[in-house]
């Protein structure tokens, strides 16, 4: 017999009990274990309450998220522009801003084609492509290597599109990425420290981590010499990759 539900379900629970007062960090686990009109709930009673400002804005920026995952794309919309008019100092006010235009572009897709929204996934047009998108503590080297990766991949003829923000998580970018024809997703990682390193992670929208690919050492003495490095050595190795089912070729 499998215990492994059971088990889940036992840690969530402890998991709760601990965090009583936190309304958002219990929203965060309840979403994550698919409890979504629970972790609603738990959100909606953040935003409505007397918590701090940061809190709050956490709060509708991942009931923006569930509306994105449940393809309510105007609710998502209301949701992420009430964030940003009432808490327009916070990191998720930033952060929702810039994954708003494609959630927009996703509405409008849906009023105007209502099979659009309706038809399974499973009879859908075919998906095909890979969206490129990046992470990491300086975002304008994480910007580069975005824009470096994708015009590379297109010359190669690669089907490639550049993320409108760097730094959503899967759970978010996947749903979009789904809706926006793609297969699969880049995910650029750019790390500075006592060792810089690139890392680019291909994970396919409905099959997880396919593969990894590494570039790492010093570069050069300014920033930007050793981003520059990074990007042409990450290149090589991705050139191997293309025409995979992570990153295939344009018909």
């Amino acid at each position: 017999m499998n215990n492994f539900p059971v088990v889940r379900l036992t840690c969530l629970l402890v998991l709760l009990a601990q965090t009583a007062g936190a309304s958002v960090d219990k929203a965060k686990l309840l979403y994550d274990a698919l409890l979504l009109e629970d972790a609603k709930k738990e959100l909606v009673a953040t935003a409505t309450s007397d918590a701090p400002a940061e809190e709050k804005a956490a709060a509708l920026h991942l009931l923006g998220t569930i509306a994105v995952d449940e393809k309510r794309y105007d609710a998502a919309l209301r949701t992420w522009s009430d964030l940003v008019n009432q808490y327009p100092n916070t990191q998720d006010a930033r952060e929702v801003q810039g994954k708003m235009p494609l959630v927009r572009e996703l509405a409008t897709r849906t009023a105007t084609s209502p099979e659009f929204a309706t038809k399974p996934e499973s009879t859908s047009r075919a998906l095909h492509g890979v969206v490129v998108t990046g992470a990491g503590s300086q975002p304008e080297f994480v910007e580069l290597a975005v824009n470096e990766i994708s015009n590379f991949l297109m010359g190669k003829k690669v089907d490639t599109t550049k993320s409108p923000t760097s730094g959503a998580s899967l759970s978010e970018l996947i749903p979009v990425a789904r809706q926006s024809g793609a297969s699969s997703v880049l995910v650029l990682t750019l790390k500075f420290g006592y060792l810089e390193s690139l890392r680019a992670e291909c994970y396919l929208i409905d099959g997880g981590l396919q593969w990894q690919e590494k570039a790492s050492g010093s570069f050069g003495v300014t920033k930007s010499g050793t981003a520059a490095g990074l990007i042409d050595r990450i290149k090589s190795k991705l050139e191997g990759r293309i025409g995979d089912s992570c990153l295939p070729k344009g018909g």
